[in-house]
């Protein structure tokens, strides 16, 4: 049997959106109610809806995912022409036996004391809705992914604004503001992605 027979089709579809992506970019909710975003390596899209990151446990995002669970989690590829946006519940996981199970020696570079620092903890985000865009401005909705609740209708109330979405995305990953014209290569990154 293969080893995703057991995924509901929206947990299916959330870890075929995932594939490929190593760092997302974590928005959380500060004590004074603004928005701060880091980039996060991504450890593991879990069966059940979740994505899983490691992170030292006296961070301030630490604090402020106690305080306010609600996160957004973005991922971004001006190369491919894909965007993804999580949004969901962050609790923080102290299990050394679940940090463990979630350790890859890529992270040895963040977290240079291995995955049996005592200060390590895991960081799961449940995923309650999903969406993607791609460079062909089609946008796809999952809803409540982990929860295997029904997936919405595609959006289309405004079909132009799906790519819209997309060329501001472009823009935040590039640095151009410059719309590409159709059929026009988008510029390369530059500078530190994170």
């Amino acid at each position: 049997m293969a080893k995703n027979d057991a995924l509901d089709p929206q947990q299916r579809r959330l870890r075929k959106l995932l594939k490929g992506f190593r760092v997302a970019m974590l928005t959380t909710v500060t004590p004074d109610g603004s928005l701060r975003s880091r980039p996060m390596a991504t450890v593991r899209s879990g069966a059940e809806g979740e994505v899983w990151f490691l992170t030292k446990s006296r961070t301030p995002k630490v604090g402020e995912v106690e305080e306010h669970k609600r996160v957004n989690v973005v991922y971004a590829s001006a190369k491919d022409g894909r965007y993804v946006s999580l949004s969901g519940t962050a609790s923080l996981v102290r299990d050394p036996e679940q940090i463990i199970a979630l350790w890859k020696p890529r992270l040895r570079k963040w977290f240079p004391d291995g995955k049996r620092d005592p200060e390590l903890a895991a960081l799961r985000v449940q995923v309650e809705r999903a969406e993607s865009w791609k460079d062909n401005g089609k946008m796809e909705v999952l809803s409540r992914a982990a929860a295997g609740g029904p997936a919405p209708a595609p959006a289309s109330d405004d079909p132009g604004a799906a790519s819209r979405i997309a060329d501001a995305m472009k823009a935040l990953v590039t640095g151009n503001e410059n719309h590409v014209a159709e059929g026009q290569k988008p510029p390369t990154p530059g500078g530190a992605q994170g």
